[in-house]
């Protein structure tokens, strides 16, 4: 990087600066996932035309004065200042035009978010330069929004959302009542960019935080099923933590922080899960609530652009998430029932939702650790129990045909009972029902 900023020195530029979420996350000790780079005193086209010299160059973010210069080992987001003019509602509804080459740090800094987010960090001299008290902020755990501008794009509310998660901040009064006032413009969202922020909000250390965020800057009403829950009261003798709403807060955050997990994916199903598993109490009555739940996930996720592979595993786990089944041929169908999930995150799933009442219940907790270790014991804690018999195995005595198809359902069926725990005697079973006598 010291060859790059040398070279844009040396073609004029007044300053090139680190700069958003690059600076914020070495102030807070942590390795910045992506660098963004910002250069003052040059052109777009002049600054595209002195990086090109360091490797490859992708210009499709040009239009948003954004240049991303691939070197072999990183990939750089390179800009110049730019200033916004609305003209619409929404995300979008932008005109992006370069700012002067003369542009202060203020004006320059004056369109980003939040003030954590609106610090840079020069790389000629240094320095960082902080003209909204981003560092003090971030020391005090406050999120701010940096300046009226931060109301032009209503997406910065739910960004709000996952920063409060992932940095355990609380926002500012006045940035809550800004939030509050772009309420109407929620629809203008994309589901798309609705999902990248829930997403990021899942996978965060606090993602109860952002839920809280949401309801107190007005932003939950934009989710009539989350915000039902919110009136929806339980029986004390049940649920001493109150409402579905604080119940569910606290099943997240259980969620989020008492299990391990394997990869990004995983943990977003389960808080996801997490977040949803109640949706349909308010809707139902007292124990039939998992059935509508299951449909009111879908039609939730769906509405804030989950991508289908991840929603069907969430809607399984809302599906089951009361099963405990205590026969070895309940687990096997159980395991089938939640394909493509598992009983391992089912159990998962169910502790959280436990110890989510505000008290310890030892005896459930008991169960449901037997329902995984049997499963285990079982071989379908991870996997659906495959067929021992097919059409391949009955061809010496019997043609193809929808008689076949029958008997290996039927065959399959006496298998998850446990009539049979292998091929030969699943073969000897299929027998015995042509032949009873």
């Amino acid at each position: 990087m010291h060859r790059i900023v040398q070279a844009l020195v040396g073609a004029g530029a007044t300053d090139v600066f680190q700069i958003g979420g690059t600076v914020r996350d070495r102030v807070l000790g942590v390795q910045p996932k992506d660098q963004d780079i910002e250069v003052w005193g040059l052109s777009f086209d002049r600054m595209a035309q002195v990086i090109s010299a360091f490797g490859e160059v992708d210009l499709c973010g040009k239009q948003f004065l954004v240049a991303k210069l691939s070197t072999g080992e990183e990939v750089v987001d390179f800009s110049v200042p730019r200033k916004d003019s609305k003209f619409g509602l929404g995300h979008q509804g932008f005109e992006v035009e370069a700012a002067p080459l003369d542009v202060t740090p203020e004006e320059a800094f004056s369109r980003r978010d939040f003030t954590m987010n609106a610090m840079g960090r020069s790389l000629v001299t240094g320095k960082v330069v902080d003209p909204f008290g981003g560092m003090d902020d971030l020391e005090k755990g406050i999120l701010r929004h940096t300046s009226d501008a931060f109301a032009e794009d209503p997406l910065r509310v739910l960004r709000g959302m996952q920063f409060v998660s992932r940095f355990f901040l609380r926002a500012a009064p006045e940035t809550l009542s800004l939030c509050r006032s772009l309420v109407g413009e929620f629809p203008t969202l994309s589901k798309e960019r609705v999902w990248v922020e829930f997403e990021k909000m899942a996978v965060a250390p606090e993602p109860e935080a952002g839920l809280k965020f949401l309801r107190d800057c007005g932003w939950l009403e934009c989710f009539p099923l989350l915000e039902a829950m919110v009136g929806c009261e339980q029986a004390a003798r049940h649920h001493p933590e109150g409402s579905v709403w604080a119940h569910t807060l606290m099943v997240v955050a259980e969620a989020s922080f008492g299990a391990e997990f394997q990869d990004r994916e995983d943990k977003v199903v389960l808080v996801m899960a997490a977040l949803v598993h109640d949706i349909g109490k308010p809707f139902s009555d007292n124990g039939r609530h998992s059935r509508i739940g299951s449909e009111l996930a879908a039609e939730f996720l769906d509405s804030i652009g989950c991508p289908l592979k991840i929603a069907e595993r969430i809607v399984k786990l809302v599906q089951e998430h009361m099963c405990v089944p205590h026969t070895d041929a309940g687990i096997r169908r159980l395991a089938v029932r939640l394909e493509p999930e598992s009983i391992i995150n089912l159990a998962r799933l169910q502790i959280a939702d436990r110890l989510g009442r505000g008290r310890q219940d030892d005896a459930c907790l008991d169960e449901i650790r037997w329902l995984e270790k049997r499963a285990h014991h079982l071989l379908v804690a991870d996997q659906v129990p495959g067929p021992l018999v097919t059409g391949r195995h009955l061809l010496s005595f019997m043609a193809p045909g929808p008689e076949m198809g029958k008997l290996l359902k039927l065959a399959f069926e006496a298998q998850l009972d446990g009539a049979f725990s292998n091929t030969d005697e699943g073969v000897s079973w299929i027998v015995n029902q042509i032949s009873p006598f």
